[in-house]
């Protein structure tokens, strides 16, 4: 393992590499949902694009009402939706039957509503409602003059986004493509969730469930590995070479630290990779591998995460996610700022993170047995981050949280 570096150096150095992963694409609109635009969306003409009637009902002159109250008003033509106004005008003294998102006649200046109305005969309506000015009518351009900037670069694109650019005709749009990312375990103990009988010795996968759901939870398409990687060099060598020509980013747990079977690292160096970063001074999670592997014009990054699954979380929620959202050019999410609701006392010289509960505002530390105590994280909501070199936390004393999931 090299020498530590402090949890801030390794997110410096993964934020200064997430940039080198931005990838703008033309992509269709209908795959854009939850990207970052790389462009500005302005309108391509005046909305509404005509003036629009509201109701289903009568257009007339605000003038005529008095005729409408007393002998009514002839009915001029029908106007259905989708159809274009005919060459003539509007009659004064005469109205038009129309249907709601009909255009309105320039002549008239109000509808009055189905329901308000009374056919005298087949060709002939009469109202006592005194309707307003205006009424009924969604004015030309009202909502948006043609080239308004309707959102900017940087915008995250929701399902409200998408359906004004499909208003505005973008079938394609230029947006941040997210990494490709897949994640996989390492390890002869672990077997399939499917295995019976399971033998003492061995362990049912879940890291790589646990940290690829944890990514998708965020928003981001990730591809998991069913099956473990064997403790075996060769194979994940071999496994790594081609993984890297298909993903972005690949994600592993296990076979990261020192021991005689933690090849991750002797394998990345086998295909060439270069070693970013190995080992950060924090608990749990210090024996993490970060790997950049170039050929062919491609490059992807590879994380290697301690095999223990709160370790592995851990790690993949400090530094894998904002890694992704920095990449796909999202805002990162600051942590909150929380009052610790019992002491704590911590007394090696690393960054200390610890599962936690929010309650009344308060962070509530959840008892872990040992970084492999997968189960704790179950009952947590979110990660507590003690700074290194200080021992004692007490009591309200203020620190950073991480959530397990992505604030409104």
């Amino acid at each position: 393992m090299e020498k530590l570096i402090s949890t801030a150096e390794a997110h410096r150095i993964l934020t200064q590499k997430a940039f080198e992963y931005r990838r703008v694409v033309r992509q269709s609109f209908q795959g854009a949902l939850g990207l970052v635009l790389a462009e500005a969306i302005v309108a391509d003409r005046a909305y509404p694009p005509y003036r629009r009637a509201t109701m289903d009902g009568i257009a007339l002159r605000s003038s005529d009402c008095a005729l409408l109250s007393s002998k009514g008003l002839p009915i001029a033509w029908t106007q259905m939706a989708g159809k274009p106004l005919p060459p003539s005008m509007l009659p004064e003294g005469a109205c038009v039957r129309l249907y709601t998102g009909a255009v309105v006649p320039a002549e008239a200046d109000v509808v009055l509503r189905q329901e308000d109305c009374i056919e005298v005969s087949t060709d002939v309506v009469r109202s006592s409602a005194v309707p307003t000015k205006g009424q009924n009518i969604h004015e030309l351009g009202s909502d948006l003059q043609e080239a308004t900037l309707y959102a900017d670069m940087g915008y995250v694109l929701s399902s409200k986004e998408l359906a004004a650019l499909a208003s505005f005709g973008y079938a394609e749009v230029l947006a941040y493509q997210k990494p490709r990312v897949v994640v996989l375990s390492l390890g002869d103990e672990l077997v399939s969730i499917a295995q019976k009988p399971i033998l003492p010795h061995q362990i049912r996968l879940s890291n790589a469930y646990a940290v690829g759901w944890l990514l998708q939870e965020w928003g981001f398409e990730v591809q998991i590995q069913e099956n473990a990687l064997s403790d075996d060099l060769n194979t994940i060598s071999k496994t790594f070479e081609h993984l890297s020509g298909i993903y972005d980013v690949v994600v592993t747990t296990g076979g990261v630290s020192v021991g005689a079977a933690d090849f991750v690292k002797n394998a990345l160096k086998r295909i060439g990779a270069s070693i970013l970063l190995h080992g950060v001074a924090q608990k749990p999670g210090k024996p993490l591998l970060v790997a950049e592997m170039r050929a062919s014009g491609r490059q992807s990054l590879f994380f290697g995460l301690p095999g223990n699954p709160v370790s592995a979380y851990c790690c993949a929620l400090r530094y894998v996610l904002p890694f992704l959202r920095l990449a796909s050019a999202y805002k990162i999410q600051e942590p909150q700022r929380v009052e610790l609701a019992q002491q704590i006392v911590f007394n090696p010289a690393l960054t200390y993170f610890l599962p936690a509960r929010l309650v009344e505002g308060l962070a509530w530390p959840m008892a872990t047995n040992t970084s492999g105590d997968l189960f704790s994280l179950g009952r947590a909501e979110g990660l507590l981050e003690l700074p290194a070199l200080q021992t004692i936390f007490k009591k309200e004393a203020t620190c950073l949280f991480y959530p397990f999931k992505e604030q409104g």
